[in-house]
């Protein structure tokens, strides 16, 4: 029951309605912790207090969800104040980027502060990626790492960004499609450097990024309210045509159905007589939380290798060298060394991750057979099997 009454609290918060009465038993530690792992607690709270006084939960449990919308309030407004910074010094410096995913669509909701976002997504030209770190080292960012499709800057230990020079990496079924996304943007003005996609190469990301969540180790709700609201706002108006050609393309159409589907049946206001039809989708959702977790990720690994653990296993040990090139950049420019690497990020595990590894092999060998098979019936009704 808490897993709907999130749900209804949620279509609540992205409508600006108030959300139905919760029932007299309602477990409000078991909603809060189910609302945390999936990045809502704010939005759960807005709702929330629009409710009754009567039907508020004790003073004890609203201060939590109270504490977590400051929170969110907070980090949002120090987001918006470095990250447009960022983008201002950019534009001094003469380099072209498109802000994605989160800075975007925290604005279709009713207040932007309740789509929370760990970091804030850039997209920028790969010429360019040299003068990005001078940059943003001048306004406190700190690098903290070479990626492979991106890299990822901090200040004050609290407000991350990552600049992306492509929005897949290379052995992603969805590169190809957007390997040339920015010659497809449109520029916001002849004065400034800021582009932005298309609004159906928008939605056409969205699908695919949450396709790309979805069969490692699962999304959470946030990526469905996300999905409503542009459909909400901007569905009448994409150029259909495109958008089917674009999910012929990337294989997703049938994903894009389901998806926009479940995300209607959750959450428009509207009297649906569909809402249990999605519920053990729902219930795979909300047990993955926000960007998933390991269990479902093992789960869904061990299905993409045939139910196989030992393929799985295999796999884990000797990584694909696009992978490998996260923790070893040399292999960019030497990729012979690749064996040489698999031998010291061995070692590495052994000393440092043995625990982990531990825990991997244990969660493998209790991967129980129904939930592979589980998965793997979602998946298909998914279209992505």
């Amino acid at each position: 029951m808490d897993n709907k009454y999130l749900i209804a609290l949620l279509r609540a918060a992205v409508n600006d309605t108030t959300p139905d009465k919760p029932e007299k038993n309602m477990d409000w530690q078991a909603l809060y912790r189910l609302a945390d792992k999936h990045s809502v607690t704010a939005a759960a709270w807005y709702a929330i207090s629009k409710l009754s006084k009567e039907d508020l939960p004790q003073e004890i449990e609203q201060a939590k969800f109270k504490k977590s919308m400051q929170i969110a309030l907070g980090i949002e407004s120090m987001q918006h104040y470095e990250i447009s910074g960022v983008m201002k010094a950019f534009e001094n410096n003469g380099i072209q980027y498109v802000p994605l995913k989160g800075w975007v669509l925290k604005e279709l909701y009713p207040i932007p502060y309740i789509r929370t976002m760990c970091d804030v997504d850039i997209l920028v030209n790969d010429y360019d990626i040299p003068k990005v770190e001078p940059v943003l080292s001048k306004l406190g960012f700190v690098k903290e790492g070479n990626g492979v499709n991106h890299d990822g800057y901090i200040k004050s230990g609290n407000i991350a960004t990552e600049i992306h020079w492509d929005l897949f990496i290379q052995d992603s079924p969805y590169h190809e499609f957007f390997s040339d996304i920015m010659k497809r943007t449109v520029s916001d003005g002849k004065d400034t450097t800021k582009r932005h996609m298309t609004k159906e190469d928008f939605f056409l990301h969205m699908v695919a990024h949450i396709a790309k969540h979805f069969n490692s180790a699962g999304t959470g709700m946030r990526s469905f309210m996300d999905i409503y609201l542009y459909v909400a706002r901007y569905g009448g108006s994409l150029d259909r045509d495109c958008v089917k050609q674009g999910l012929d393309a990337l294989g997703l159409c049938k994903f894009a159905k389901v998806i926009c589907d479940a995300a209607y049946v959750w959450f428009s206001d509207k009297e649906n007589e569909n809402r249990d039809k999605y519920n053990e989708l729902a219930d795979y959702i909300l047990y993955t939380g926000t960007y998933g977790n390991k269990d479902a990720s093992i789960i869904s690994g061990i299905q993409k290798n045939d139910g196989n653990k030992f393929k799985y296993i295999m796999k884990r040990f000797f990584p694909k060298k696009t992978s490998m090139e996260w923790g070893f950049p040399i292999l960019k420019k030497r990729p012979y060394l690749l064996p040489f690497c698999y031998v010291i990020r061995g070692f590495k595990c052994i000393l440092f991750r043995r625990d982990v590894m531990r825990t991997e092999f244990r969660k493998v060998k209790e991967a129980d057979e129904n939930n592979i098979k589980s998965v793997e019936e979602i998946k298909r009704m998914c279209g992505l099997n």
